[in-house]
């Protein structure tokens, strides 16, 4: 669907954040509904949001690639930060890697630690697709959905 960013899918998204995802004393949530009738399943996950508008479909797939990559890896890092607590500073992490390296790195050290899971919210997705369309760079939207697109599972991380 291509359309403006304000939907009800956002509106969604928020909500379901709000009702499970770990506390951190956001005194804010409190005056809302949902802060104070929390659901069964409050503060049972932690919750990466990624908001993949906010990333450049640029002129080349490199390009797109690294994008994804550094707001990926920022979203992550903030992760971190927002549950200090729970992850006591032992992980970093590092942005010259891929976004796939960095995730199942977090992954890795919940599984290990039994940590609450990661629940991942994945807004925009087809953001890439849809503003490639729009500009007419069909070359491009054809390398990035094509069988080797770096947005398909069978992507082989080179890093």
């Amino acid at each position: 669907m291509l359309g403006k960013k304000q939907h009800p899918v956002n509106l969604f998204f928020q909500t379901v954040k709000c009702g499970i995802q770990m506390e951190q004393n956001v005194p804010s949530s409190h005056r809302t509904y949902i802060g104070q009738n929390p659901t069964p399943m409050k503060n049972t996950y932690f919750v990466l949001h990624l908001d993949f508008s906010v990333i450049e479909p640029d002129r080349s797939i490199k390009s797109i690639e690294s994008n994804f990559n550094q707001e990926c890896n920022l979203c992550m890092d903030m992760i971190l930060c927002l549950y200090k607590d729970w992850f006591q500073d032992k992980m970093i992490i590092d942005m010259n890697k891929s976004a796939t390296s960095n995730l199942n790195a977090i992954l890795y050290y919940i599984r290990k630690n039994k940590l609450p899971l990661l629940y991942v919210i994945i807004d925009e997705y087809d953001n890439f697709a849809n503003q490639l369309i729009i500009s007419d760079k069909t070359a491009l939207y054809d390398e990035l959905t094509g069988d080797d697109s770096i947005f398909l599972p069978g992507h082989v991380d080179q890093k």
